[in-house]
């Protein structure tokens, strides 16, 4: 049986101005002498994941929606950085597209990100810096889907279409091509997960 005692875990909040782009930053490190299995629960949110092990980096990794359970491995002695993102920072920051990666995970430069230190707080600090100095002014197209990720979030994917449609202004035909095209999944597929 595995010591629990050999895995750390924690999660911080983004500052405010990143709310609607960052769910949380994380940490997870296995301090011990072998590698870890765990599953991953489908949560609505991507991840950008940076693993180290004796202080360099290893790894710069971005995942997709996950619509199933997925089964990870963490090495033996490795840290793990992560950066929990919400659907919006797809068009806001990452200006990335991630519908060819649902359900998998695709390797990035290390210079993708500012991350080289498996520094926890240094991580949240620079991403903070790097987010809020790539955000956009507001244009309308980002206010509807503002309002309609915040109604998908609060109501955690249990709103009705037809109401999503009527307060972001948007059609159904509209943002089911949008969730499609920019996240490889339908709106009805992504309330879902969120369930």
């Amino acid at each position: 049986m595995p010591n629990t005692n050999d895995i750390k875990y924690r999660e911080e909040r983004p500052d405010k101005l990143l709310a609607d782009i960052v769910k949380c930053f994380w940490l997870c490190e296995n301090l011990s002498d072998v590698g870890r299995q765990f599953t991953i629960i489908p949560d609505g949110y991507f991840d950008l994941t940076f693993r180290f092990r004796e202080n360099n980096i290893e790894k710069t990794t971005l995942t997709g929606l996950w619509t199933s359970p997925v089964e990870i491995s963490i090495p033996a002695k490795a840290k793990i950085l992560g950066i929990r993102f919400k659907l919006l920072a797809v068009d806001k920051i990452l200006k990335y597209k991630i519908s060819s990666i649902v359900n998998s995970r695709i390797e990035l430069p290390h210079k993708f990100w500012p991350c080289s230190k498996d520094n926890f707080e240094l991580l949240i600090d620079e991403s903070t810096d790097f987010i809020k100095s790539g955000l956009l002014k507001k244009e309308k197209s980002d206010l509807k889907r503002q309002r309609l990720f915040q109604m998908l979030y609060n109501s955690n994917g249990s709103v009705k279409i037809e109401k999503l449609s009527k307060s972001a202004n948007w059609s159904s035909r509209q943002m089911n091509r949008y969730f499609n095209d920019r996240f490889g999944v339908s709106l009805k597929e992504y309330c879902k997960v969120l369930r």
